[in-house]
């Protein structure tokens, strides 16, 4: 179990690793550069788009996985690689892949909001916006934080003023 948990988080951190390097490298031929100013702390050109390496290395192992459980359950028995105490918890991973993606497609959608700010600087009433309208959506496809409210109402405020704090901590 031990080699599998470190797998699973090994690989998207070597993952994450060398895209940074590679889009560090790409970042000035993208305009993704940030110059220093009177009310930055950096006093040399700084690459940005990190943002898109983690974002990979955040979606690419989860693709694994829901490929890699789609594969098991065509499976006459599960491959003895895969941890016994996991393997109840396949159909979940299916159950709940719908609200894994909505997850993901709005953490791209920041993301790319994030690269445009970033290359052409936009307005934080923009950027807010934008925040507001994916939590909104990721609480309308039924994904709340737990908050021990029970009108539902209530819970979907305190979650997207959540994400919204998140986002922008």
């Amino acid at each position: 179990m031990l080699w599998f948990v470190l797998g699973c988080f090994g690989v998207p951190f070597l993952v994450s690793v060398v895209l940074t390097a590679l889009i560090r490298r790409w970042a000035p031929a993208w305009g993704l550069v940030d110059q220093p100013a009177a009310r930055k702390m950096h006093t040399n050109p700084t690459p940005l788009g990190g943002g898109i390496a983690i974002y990979i290395a955040t979606v690419l192992p989860v693709a694994l996985v829901q490929l890699t459980v789609l594969w098991i359950q065509q499976l006459s028995s599960p491959p003895t690689w895969i941890p016994a105490e996991l393997l109840p918890h396949l159909d979940g991973v299916l159950h709940r892949s719908g609200q894994i993606w909505g997850i993901l497609a709005g953490g791209g959608l920041l993301m790319a909001m994030g690269l445009l700010d970033d290359r052409y600087g936009l307005s934080w009433k923009g950027r807010l916006a934008v925040q507001m309208l994916i939590a909104i959506g990721l609480v309308s496809a039924g994904i709340r934080a737990t908050v021990f409210v029970s009108q539902p109402l209530v819970g979907g405020v305190i979650t997207v003023f959540w994400i919204v704090l998140l986002i922008n901590s």
